[in-house]
């Protein structure tokens, strides 16, 4: 791993890249106190706000999502770690557009579920109608080994958030974008791969014995350096082939989670974990693209690549596969 940054204070590098999306982005707004960036309230029109969050360092989720389609607000954390309950809280309350109801988009980590899970109920409390939908998409993480506590959300949150930012500005109800949402998110599946371990900008770099060869990457390493479900020596197309394998595969019973046939429309998205380059991406999207049609006879209708979702600089990629549904909405 490399553990040399440009900035190594990790709360000024925070709240400096949260201030930075309000110089490129003039419609947004930036809350320092509570980590929140927002869409200003002169550029807001009466509809249903989507919220999300978590700790920083995957960027440009959660705050460069924060406009029009997309998100009303992004609350942070410190890097790796959920925001507080109370800064969700204020984000709902004070700093989004309620008359039409908001809906919160939360990845599945105990610390977020937790922290947004308060801070809705406040807001409930308060007199807001809020939802929220937990997102569980990563299929490194089995049956087996995620119990009572499921899997965990990865890069297929962002398809979600975009589909249920447009359903919120074409004027949709919360109880239809809510419906929806979830729908998208039942029929997502996702999984990464990396080449090494991610360092933390102010922390001591120090080796352990999970850390990988030259050799050697590890096919479902979260996005906080979670422990994958293999390592492998493979090079790209096996790599890529053993990744599909346990999204699609309905023999395995332990990753079985959505059932994609030839048949169904998908959108596939290839995200860039953070420290690959835009070449080498492009040569990853390609080989998935060509596995997914010759091995499993799909053929995506949109397929997206690019930085999405990241873990710093983390050298890895996942994929992420969308079943299209009839909302039987129109």
């Amino acid at each position: 791993m490399s553990a040399k940054h440009f900035i190594n204070d990790p709360d000024h590098l925070v709240l400096s890249a949260l201030k930075a999306v309000t110089h490129t982005n003039p419609t947004t707004a930036f809350d320092k106190d509570n980590r929140v960036v927002y869409i200003r309230p002169d550029a807001v029109k009466p509809q249903v706000s989507l919220v999300a969050g978590g700790g920083a360092g995957h960027e440009p989720s959660f705050a460069g999502f924060v406009g029009r389609g997309l998100l009303s607000g992004a609350v942070a954390g410190t890097i790796f770690a959920s925001p507080s309950a109370e800064q969700i809280r204020r984000c709902i309350l004070e700093r989004v557009e309620t008359s039409k109801g908001v809906l919160v988009i939360v990845m599945n980590y105990t610390g977020d579920v937790l922290n947004f899970g308060m801070g809705v109920e406040k807001a409930r409390a308060a007199g807001m109608e809020v939802e929220m939908i937990v997102m569980g998409d990563d299929a490194g993480v089995g049956r087996a080994k995620g119990g009572k506590v499921g899997r965990r959300g990865i890069a297929g949150t962002v398809l979600v958030t975009k589909i249920a930012g447009a359903m919120a500005a074409n004027g949709a109800s919360l109880q239809d974008t809510h419906k929806v949402a979830k729908l998208a998110a039942d029929n997502t599946v996702s999984i990464g791969s990396s080449l090494a371990h991610v360092h933390v900008p102010g922390r001591a770099k120090t080796g352990t014995p999970d850390d990988l060869r030259m050799d050697e990457v590890e096919i479902g390493m979260g996005i906080h350096n979670e422990p994958g479900s293999e390592k492998t020596t493979a090079e790209l197309p096996g790599l890529v082939g053993t990744m599909l394998k346990y999204m699609l595969d309905q023999s395995d019973k332990d990753r079985a989670f959505i059932n994609i046939t030839p048949s169904d429309e998908t959108v596939l998205l290839v995200n860039n974990l953070g420290g690959v380059s835009p070449l080498e991406l492009g040569g990853i999207t390609n080989e998935v693209v060509e596995q997914l049609e010759k091995t499993w006879k799909i053929v995506p209708k949109r397929i997206v690549s690019g930085c999405f979702m990241t873990s710093l600089n983390q050298l890895g990629f996942s994929i992420s596969l969308l079943k299209l549904q009839d909302t039987g909405l129109g």
